[in-house]
């Protein structure tokens, strides 16, 4: 444990990225946990399960767990389960805070009953010793269970996810990466965030992930201001997703996109090749999405449907779109792509657009009036 500041302690320790609900398998992660010890003592966080039993023998560094009062859940996470029902079991006493939604969350995930402090927004905890800790409601980052605390007496932020960096740095390019894959697609909630915390003096802001950030906070508030910033233009966008391997496919989406910039929407080609799109977050705040897709094995291309996994169904909820691609022989893999976008709520237009094998001059004049519709229903926002 390091001492921060009187009375606070910090412990870290770098493991694999990972995570139950979104995919930090590429990055070195340092994880964060906190010990306030006062009159009473309350856990801020706690480590991932894999440096679980460190973890707890630092905290007996600064005092024994069977006489810690609190646990106060910034965030929740499968990766944490396995640590709270160690600390649990040595300590049946001590008390959970956390929202409603997180208390329900944590009783899912390790299903044992525990004691609960609901902590609701704006209401203080005393510790004693003139260390009073305020509960700051703070959801969606990135799950609906998280708040911020703040440590009055200190001027110290425990921030959760906001401010956090992969690998124990916080150089605003490493800050930027994580802002981008865990917080980018809930930026009206980091906003939101953000403006709260201009409404303290935190000097101190102890993230989950990354080093703690001392006499720096309103620098890195700027930098989060620009990265949430929502770019308007009166040009509409539509991202045009498809398997670069498939060259019938791509000689579609480069025919959609130059129509739809004749039709005053800015059809950019996003080609996915390896495993993965990297530009997932533009592709998401696009006001439209355009599937491209082959059929493979009587299904979708693979890369397309990775790409879909890897966004967040919430932002991409009600925007429009079509699909469109070549096939072989059934063509099943175009309709069973646009049932899976039924099903997260996209408004889908019309049927596929599918030709068989390369696109001739009678299907480009086709898929011509059949982006004039698209176009037409988009600016007109009808349904």
């Amino acid at each position: 444990m390091t001492e921060l500041t009187d009375n606070i302690f910090g412990f870290s320790a770098s493991c694999a990225g990972h995570s139950d609900f979104y995919d930090l398998s590429n990055h070195t992660i340092q994880s964060n946990a906190y010990v306030v010890a006062a009159e009473k003592t309350a856990l801020i966080d706690v480590a991932n399960d894999d440096s679980a039993d460190d973890y707890i023998k630092n905290i007996e560094n600064v005092v024994p767990v069977s006489s810690v009062d609190y646990l106060v859940c910034n965030y929740t996470g499968n990766e944490f389960a396995g640590t709270i029902m160690k600390i649990l079991r040595l300590n049946p006493d001590i008390r959970i805070v956390g929202t409603i939604a997180a208390i329900k969350h944590i009783k899912e995930m390790i299903n044992i009953p525990f004691k609960e402090h609901v902590a609701k927004n704006n209401a203080e905890l005393d510790l004693g010793g003139g260390i009073r800790l305020k509960f700051i409601a703070a959801p969606n980052l990135p799950w609906p269970d998280t708040m911020l605390t703040y440590v009055y007496d200190k001027k110290l932020l425990f921030s959760g996810r906001m401010f956090s960096a992969y690998e124990g740095v916080n150089h605003t390019s490493v800050m930027q990466k994580y802002f981008d894959e865990v917080l980018s697609l809930f930026k009206p909630f980091v906003r939101k965030a953000a403006e709260k915390i201009l409404k303290i003096e935190a000097n101190i802001v102890c993230p989950a992930n990354g080093e703690v950030i001392i006499n720096n906070t309103k620098e890195i508030l700027s930098l989060y201001k620009k990265w949430t910033e929502e770019k308007i233009s009166d040009v509409k966008k539509a991202a045009i997703v498809y398997p670069k391997s498939c060259r019938s496919t791509e000689l579609m989406a480069e025919f959609i996109s130059d129509k739809l910039n004749r039709h005053g929407i800015d059809g950019v080609l996003y080609p996915l090749s390896g495993e993965c799109c990297k530009k997932v977050n533009d592709i998401v705040q696009s006001d439209m999405i355009i599937f491209g897709t082959n059929t493979v094995n009587k299904n979708a291309s693979g890369k397309v449907l990775k790409l879909i996994a890897d966004m967040n169904v919430l932002n991409i909820r009600g925007k429009r779109c079509f699909v469109f691609g070549s096939y072989g022989w059934g063509g099943e893999g175009l309709y069973l792509l646009q049932e899976y976008l039924k099903l997260l709520r996209l408004r889908v237009f019309e049927k596929p657009f599918g030709v068989c094998f390369n696109p001739s001059d009678e299907d480009y004049m086709k898929l011509d009036d059949y982006i004039m519709r698209f176009a037409n229903t988009a600016s007109e926002n009808k349904e």
